[in-house]
């Protein structure tokens, strides 16, 4: 049996918690709307606030944090323009935080991630009901159409992707 037990970690922000990613020692939490944050808390040797990286930092005006996944010592973050209705996705390093490499991935908000096999971002796009596969390195290798609206992705396992729809998980075997 698993027995959750609420651990309270105050934060003074007048923000709303949206997205949530964690390494094995860190959680990563980003907060909705203008002027986005990333809060970092480490666990060890108990779990306690470690920096914030601000808004402008990780965005411009008008952009909001739609998405944000940790793999790999790197944070995939899905970045959304309010005013263009265009969104893009940010790798950065968590050493430096310094962006490695970002790609446009087009019109609409509603982008989710995921790092598959540790050599490419899965990126599925429900707005235009398609999956994008780009590398390691930022370099686009497809764009297909996908049959409804993908709301969610994670690998799972060495080969598997899960893929959440309105009314069902899709388990897709990848090479």
């Amino acid at each position: 049996t698993m027995v959750l037990n609420p651990y309270n970690i105050y934060f003074n922000t007048d923000s709303t918690w949206e997205r949530i990613t964690c390494s094995e020692s860190t959680l990563f939490l980003s907060t909705f709307g203008q002027n986005p944050f990333i809060a970092e808390f480490n666990f060890y040797p108990s779990i306690h606030f470690q920096r914030r990286y601000q808004s402008e930092i990780i965005s411009h005006e008008n952009e909001m944090i739609n998405d944000i996944k940790y793999s790999d010592n790197n944070l995939g973050i899905i970045i959304e323009n309010g005013l263009t209705n265009q969104s893009h996705l940010e790798v950065r390093s968590m050493k430096s935080f310094e962006c490695i490499w970002m790609i446009v991935l087009g019109q609409g908000w509603g982008y989710r991630c995921s790092l598959f096999n540790h050599r490419c971002w899965i990126t599925v796009d429900r707005y235009n009901h398609r999956c994008i596969y780009i590398l390691n390195d930022g370099t686009l290798i497809k764009t297909e159409n996908y049959s409804s609206k993908p709301f969610n992705v994670i690998s799972w396992g060495k080969h598997q992707l899960v893929i959440r729809t309105m009314q069902t998980l899709n388990i897709h075997e990848c090479e």
